[in-house]
């Protein structure tokens, strides 16, 4: 049994207390206070009494009372380890606390707690990890570490990130994405949400106001609520972002920015027309708004060739663009990105030196090989090709199962289905059934700030195949026709 650690106690040779009590008294507290967890392994008694520098037999003897005592069990050859079931699950009379601020600032978002695995989740659009080329991904970390020990840079710090990394991604965004960047105006992130918040601080804070898309991305909400910044919700319809509202509050309150979605729309999926993105980029040169265009998932537009970002339509305007490589590989390889104005990305280096000062150099290199090998791509025309597949495949057991009780479009682009339900359903029951059933759906309050103004959720296809949804999707159908009553329309979102 590997025991990576030594096992640490304090002995005091003064003490009227026999030596072997006081290693009984320690690996007892030790348990109690769940440093030494139900089945973690102990020295052996050999091993122990070198590393406490005292009598073999002086260890034996202290396990002979624990075992005695039914707080540590001997398993012949393996060793001696901490029982499964102590005899006493007593919590210590003096559990320790941590000050915290009298009234702190929540999130509008509750902290998500993991389902039981029997329960199949219907995420917000997160990629099929299996697709993932490990062994390309493990290659590029390897050889990027021996890189960086080798030159003695695992500890060099990069505020805006490894510069080749930078220069990969801009190369990534001038060819494909007809932009014009530079890497000296790239700040690495980690992720998407780390990006969201660095704009919501540089470019807001308390008595400024930023406009934002309802429904909309929950977590870009609370990131600009806990700047300080008052909110403008601006609605949205099939054309995506509401631009001639945004323009009356433009005139009756002035924005700071605006934070948008405008090629696959979070959460309902739809693309920001032609002709409001044109508006959009003149009032924001009319009324000197900044721009914060979220690009969260561009690789996956399936309709027609991929809609290019608004930072490319206007270079030099006052955007900033945010893009992410975790639909593309995994949520868990926490990498984004942040491109804008040089000024802007100086504030950006400034934030990252305070809360992410070393950054991740092994990973963000072994993304610049991906990226400069052609890797990234060709993973990306793959997935691509099983995603568009997957989505044309659910739109049908969509039909099948759920029938004429929802209301949806197959998204142009994007790893997600926005989903409506018709009157008289009620959201709530249905919500509550389907996860007695097995199956959990995201809520539509989730992406609305007020009252939910349609029932419905976003629902990810893109992690299960075919094969792996059509079950929950029975399941759910048959919760649908349960929950469907004209007299129980209840509440909804």
């Amino acid at each position: 049994m590997l025991r990576p650690w030594p096992l640490h106690i304090p002995l005091d040779e003064d003490s009227q207390r026999a030596i072997h009590i006081q290693i009984y008294d320690a690996v007892v507290a030790g348990i109690r206070s769940k440093r030494l967890p139900a089945g973690s392994p102990l020295p052996g008694s050999r091993t122990f009494a070198q590393l406490l520098d005292v009598n073999r037999k002086t260890v034996q003897l202290a396990y002979d009372e624990l075992i005695a005592a039914g707080w540590v069990t001997t398993e012949g050859r393996r060793g001696t380890f901490v029982c499964l079931r102590p005899p006493s699950a007593q919590r210590s009379t003096a559990e320790t606390g941590i000050d915290r601020h009298p009234e702190p600032v929540r999130s509008s978002q509750p902290v998500p707690q993991p389902p039981p695995y029997t329960t199949i989740v219907f995420d917000d659009g997160a990629p099929d990890t299996r697709l993932v080329p490990v062994s390309a991904l493990a290659q590029a970390y390897h050889g990027a570490l021996r890189r960086l020990s080798r030159s003695n840079r695992l500890a060099d710090e990069h505020p805006l990130g490894n510069p080749e990394l930078r220069r990969s991604i801009s190369g990534m965004l001038n060819f494909n994405r007809g932009m014009a960047t530079t890497p000296d105006r790239i700040c690495l992130t980690r992720g998407s949400q780390m990006a969201i918040f660095l704009a919501a601080r540089i470019l807001t804070g308390p008595g400024r106001t930023v406009a934002l898309e309802e429904p909309g991305y929950g977590q870009a909400r609370t990131a600009f609520r806990r700047a300080g910044a008052d909110l403008a919700l601006v609605p949205v319809d099939g054309e995506g972002m509401r631009v001639d509202i945004l323009e009356g509050l433009c005139r009756t309150r002035g924005l700071a920015c605006v934070y948008v979605t405008p090629h696959h729309q979070f959460p309902t999926t739809v693309s920001l027309s032609p002709e409001r993105r044109r508006r959009l980029l003149e009032l924001s040169e009319r009324y000197g708004f900044t721009i914060v265009e979220d690009d969260y998932d561009h690789e996956f537009h399936f309709a027609s060739k991929p809609l290019l970002p608004l930072a490319n339509r206007a270079p030099d305007a006052r955007i900033i663009y945010i893009g992410s490589f975790s639909k593309l590989l995994s949520p868990h390889v926490r990498s984004g990105f942040i491109t804008g104005p040089a000024g802007f990305i100086r504030d950006a280096a400034s934030w990252v030196a305070q809360i992410d000062r070393l950054g991740d150099p092994v990973k963000e290199l072994a993304l610049s090989e991906l990226i400069n090998s052609g890797t990234l791509q060709r993973h990306n025309d793959k997935a691509r090709q099983v995603y568009d597949q997957r989505r044309q495949g659910f739109a049908d057991l969509l039909r099948q199962n759920l029938g004429t009780g929802v209301r949806f479009s197959v998204p142009d682009g994007g790893l997600a289905y926005w989903v409506e339900f018709d009157a008289p359903v009620n959201t709530a029951g249905f919500m509550a059934r389907a996860r007695a059933a097995g199956v959990r759906l995201l809520p539509a309050r989730q992406f609305w700030t007020g009252r939910p103004l349609v029932g419905g959720t976003r629902i990810g296809y893109a992690h299960m195949s075919g094969a792996e949804v059509a079950e929950p999707l029975r399941r759910l159908g048959r919760v649908l026709r349960q929950t469907e009553s004209p007299g129980n329309t209840g509440e909804r979102g």
